[in-house]
C-alpha cells in the first residue's frame, strides 16, 4: 500500500485522522450557520401568513405584526398564549416598529377582549 494514510505498521496516521475530523466538524458548523441565515420558505410565508415585524416586550413575550392576505394584525405571543390585539387600519412595511395611530400600548391592552383586571392581592393565606 502506498500513500501517507497508512503507516508501515498498518495504522492510520493520527494527523490525517485529526485533520479529517476537523474538516467534517467545520463543515457541520458552516452548514448550521447557513441554515440559520437562509430561510427555506417555511417560516417566511406559510399558508398565506407572513410575519411582518416583531418586538420583544418581556422575557418571554412578543408583539408581532402578522399579515393574513391583505390584512395585518397585531398579535401578542407568549408561551401557551397567542392573542389578536388589534387590526391595523393601514399595512406597514416590515423591519420597522408598527405605529398605531392614537393608541398607546396601555390603551391597546385595555381593548383586548376578556382581559379583566385582577383584584388586589393580599398576603392573607386564607
Amino acid at each position: 500500500m502506498g500513500g501517507g494514510w497508512v503507516t508501515p505498521g498498518g495504522t492510520v496516521s493520527l494527523w490525517h485522522f485529526a485533520g479529517g475530523l476537523l474538516l467534517v466538524l467545520s463543515l457541520i458548523a458552516v452548514l448550521a450557520w447557513l441554515g440559520r441565515r437562509i430561510p427555506l420558505g417555511q417560516g417566511a410565508r406559510a399558508g398565506g401568513l407572513r410575519i411582518v415585524t416583531g418586538i420583544s416586550v418581556g422575557h418571554r413575550e412578543r408583539l408581532v405584526v402578522v399579515e393574513v392576505g391583505r390584512q395585518q394584525l397585531l398579535v401578542s405571543v407568549a408561551p401557551g398564549n397567542v392573542r389578536a390585539l388589534h387590526v391595523l387600519p393601514e399595512p406597514i412595511e416590515g423591519g420597522r416598529t408598527p405605529a398605531l395611530p392614537g393608541l398607546s400600548f396601555a390603551q391597546l391592552l385595555k381593548t383586548v377582549p376578556g382581559r379583566a383586571r385582577s383584584p388586589e392581592r393580599t398576603d392573607d393565606p386564607r
